[in-house]
């Protein structure tokens, strides 16, 4: 191929003229490396620091008025986040939040506040803010002087002021020792019990239920305000007292008054192997689920607990699970009642 001509009709000579400026992103990834370790050792040498480069190429930046448009390359050359080097270089003011008080503004939502009996919350103060007033403001610095007045609603101060779960429940995890097995060969052999939520009068209460399997009997119950360990333990402690019985195992769900430290070294104590259902099956504690299935299909149904008193709902509760033991038999137990098998078994021995 023939050398092009020059202007003045002459070929030029190869190799000649300006040597074309070769740019770092053009060398290969060895070069790039090798290039960027000798910058390295050259800046620490002389003693540059990265913060110096970042302030320099600040300064050229607000000199020439324009944005970079080669951040891309330039953070791959000093192996750096793009987000990161973009922040290094562009320096940002912090928004002085005291000049956007408004003390009138603090005032009135004290005194909405204190209207409500303290029940009134953030979002509903800005939305009555906006119907009654002429004057716009934004959601943000309504929020500034609302987080300034340090006003907090009852119902916010009652979320973060819940009791913390029992802190090392969480650690125990039992395994699933019936199996589906619900058939026990002898009176106590096995017990499960569970809780279920019934709202009164007087709040919200739990009924805690222990059953075995052998006769289906519901062996003991409480209804009560709290749930945890040391309720669950005299639960469980005054059930084997009054049957005079030593099971094998207690199976449950996960809930933290099993699930805790206390209650598992009580079943050891007491010979008791302790068993859980898998998470999220609740077929697997089925004689629990069964219990509260009939309880409220065959009694809850037909009254308005929260209409009535702690006294009133334990009184019908009394009766039910006393009708259930001694008078409604059962398929399973060829059509007798729980304490009608468990004599008729005692009986044939």
């Amino acid at each position: 191929m023939n050398n092009l001509e020059s202007k003045s009709g002459k070929s030029k000579k190869p190799n000649s003229g300006r040597r074309k400026r070769v740019s770092i992103n053009e060398l290969c990834e060895e070069d790039r490396d090798l290039y960027q370790d000798i910058m390295e050792e050259i800046l620490e040498e002389r003693g540059v620091k990265q913060q110096e480069i970042f302030e320099k190429i600040r300064k050229r930046k607000e000199e020439k008025s324009k944005q970079f448009r080669n951040i891309s390359k330039i953070s791959l050359v000093l192996k750096l986040n793009r987000t990161s080097f973009y922040y290094s270089c562009s320096k940002k003011e912090k928004i002085d939040k005291k000049k956007y008080i408004d003390h009138e503004l603090i005032n009135w939502i004290n005194l909405e506040a204190k209207n409500s009996n303290f029940v009134i919350g953030r979002d509903k103060l800005y939305q009555k803010y906006l119907l009654t007033h002429q004057k716009r403001i934004s959601s943000y610095l309504f929020r500034l002087n609302y987080e300034f007045n340090q006003y907090k609603s009852r119902a916010y101060q009652k979320k973060k002021s819940k009791k913390n779960k029992e802190e090392k429940f969480s650690r125990i995890w039992a395994s699933d020792l019936v199996q589906g097995n619900f058939k026990s060969n002898y009176f106590g052999e096995k017990l499960h019990a569970d809780i279920k939520f019934i709202k009164t009068k007087e709040g919200m209460r739990f009924l805690h239920v222990i059953t075995e399997t052998f006769s289906n009997t519901v062996l003991n119950w409480t209804l009560s305000d709290i749930r945890d360990s040391a309720s669950t333990i005299k639960l469980v402690q005054d059930t084997l007292d009054k049957h005079q019985i030593k099971p094998t195992i207690f199976h449950s769900d996960h809930g933290i008054e099993y699930a805790n430290f206390a209650f598992s070294k009580f079943l050891k104590n007491v010979n008791t192997k302790q068993s859980m259902s898998p998470k999220g099956n609740s077929l697997a504690n089925r004689p629990s689920e069964f219990i509260f299935a009939l309880i409220q299909r065959e009694l809850l149904d037909f009254y308005e607990t929260d209409k009535m008193l702690d006294s009133e709902v334990n009184s019908i509760i009394s009766k039910y699970f006393s009708w259930y033991n001694f008078e409604r038999p059962q398929s399973n137990l060829n059509w007798k009642t729980p304490h009608g098998f468990l004599t008729h078994a005692t009986l044939s021995v």
